[in-house]
């Protein structure tokens, strides 16, 4: 199976630049597209934090497979094309191999 088929899924990489300050003086987000690239999500793990403060914060940590072209860095975002769910890029995991085919990419996702 080739690598194209097996990455289905459409991923649009987002770069913050925040420049701009909003009335009070803090910086704000300007979040601007970077790529669209196909990928592939999988799961890896998912933790409920539940206490007084934070009520049932499910943070989801996952690993996000992309063609080795693509333009990914930390901290950026990971919005999946089909229904729009954001990701953050928290870390690019190394890879070692003659060629690089994909990268590995480690995402999470606070609801």
């Amino acid at each position: 199976m080739a690598l194209d088929a097996w990455l289905s899924e459409d991923w649009q990489f987002q770069r913050n630049s925040s420049v701009n300050e909003d009335a009070y003086g803090n910086a704000k987000s300007d979040w601007y597209d970077v790529a669209t690239v196909p990928g592939r999500l999988v799961e890896k793990r998912q933790h409920i934090w539940s206490d007084e403060r934070k009520e049932s914060l499910v943070v989801s940590n996952m690993l996000l497979l992309v063609p080795a072209s693509a333009d990914a860095q930390e901290r950026d975002r990971a919005v999946r094309v089909a229904d729009g769910e954001t990701y953050t890029v928290t870390g690019i995991l190394m890879r070692r191999a003659r060629a690089a085919y994909h990268l590995s990419l480690s995402v999470e996702r606070v609801t």
